[in-house]
């Protein structure tokens, strides 16, 4: 064989430790020195004790195992001479959830949606509009029908003959759009 085994160990996905009988490292992959910047090789070492079979060989257990900020989903764990043990540590894999699909946003001047809804809304009553508008806000992105929706319920539940509309930037808000 000319592939060189250990240089994919090294380079594997999932974190490998190999324990002298004493609980010194023996060897480990580049994940499993990331993880023992986390973890103590000490816990790792007797978790891989605590674990292992009464046999030699190499055994997989599948379950949920967390050390720290890490999550795993499985181990092997085995030895196959009484000088050293291994743990392998199989991470849990986490795919991004599908974002949901993004709907037709349109540029909006929202002065213009705010006073379009009050108009219709009251189109054939007496109401007394007080306008509050920060008018340095600017025109932006969103579904405009949604907009729509929810200022036409607001407005549809008022009652009163003076209607005051604030429209303001919150300091230290925001809100992250796709």
């Amino acid at each position: 064989m000319k592939t060189d085994l250990l240089e994919w160990i090294q380079e594997d996905y999932n974190p490998f430790i190999l324990f002298s009988k004493d609980g010194k490292v023996v060897y480990l992959n580049n994940e499993a020195e990331y993880l023992l910047g986390f973890v103590s090789y000490k816990e790792l070492f007797d978790f891989t004790i605590a674990n292992a079979k009464n046999q030699k060989g190499i055994f997989l257990s599948f379950g949920r195992y967390i050390f720290d900020k890490f999550e795993f989903a499985g181990v092997s764990i085995g030895y196959l001479n009484n000088e050293e043990i291994g743990v392998k540590l199989y991470k849990t894999l986490s795919f991004p959830k599908e974002r949901e699909k993004v709907k037709k946003f349109e540029l909006i001047n929202l002065f213009f949606i705010v006073d379009f809804c009050r108009n219709y809304i009251f189109l054939d009553k007496e109401i007394e509009f007080i306008d509050d508008f920060d008018i340095d806000i600017p025109q932006f992105w969103s579904e405009k029908k949604e907009l729509i929706d929810v200022l036409n319920a607001i407005f549809s539940s008022f009652t009163d003959k003076k209607l005051k509309t604030i429209i303001r930037f919150e300091i230290g808000e925001t809100m992250v759009v796709d």
